[in-house]
């Protein structure tokens, strides 16, 4: 893609015809810059994700307090409960933000299965230049962190 953008930026181009999506024709220029940024693989924005699974609501509480201390800061926070949303808009955040916090339960001595999902589909997009902060917790072994970062 980039190099098909560095021939394409000599081009006095006036549609573009994507295979998905819709027939794009005015505000070119806007366009090509996100291609741009999708294909480098570079944030969009500047902000925080935090992906979370949570059993019994103590997770979601903490990462309640960790967007508070962070939007105190002045930084752009979005959430995402992977228990009650469809992955699909994590892992659009997670692409367009530049930094992700991942946060689950150790589950049957690895991830929950919906992060673990959600993590599977970072890694088959190629997920990469993202600072990345894990939190987990685990009463007996808690090793989703570890299996986390791994597989990442």
């Amino acid at each position: 893609m980039q190099k098909l953008l560095k021939k394409a930026s000599g081009l006095d181009i006036k549609m573009i015809c994507p295979t998905h999506g819709p027939v794009l024709n005015n505000n070119l220029k806007h366009y090509l810059s996100l291609y741009n940024t999708w294909s480098s693989y570079e944030p969009e924005t500047e902000g925080v994700v935090i992906v979370y699974t949570s059993f019994y609501g103590h997770k979601e509480e903490s990462v309640k307090l960790l967007e508070k201390k962070l939007i105190e800061k002045g930084i752009k926070v979005v959430l995402h409960d992977l228990t009650k949303e469809h992955v699909s808009y994590a892992v659009a955040d997670a692409f367009r933000y530049s930094q992700l916090v991942l946060a689950t339960t150790t589950y049957t001595a690895t991830i929950f299965p919906s992060m673990n999902f959600f993590i599977e589909h970072l890694i088959e997009r190629n997920f990469q230049k993202r600072n990345v902060a894990f939190i987990e917790n685990g009463s007996w072994a808690p090793c989703a962190k570890k299996n986390m970062a791994q597989k990442l």
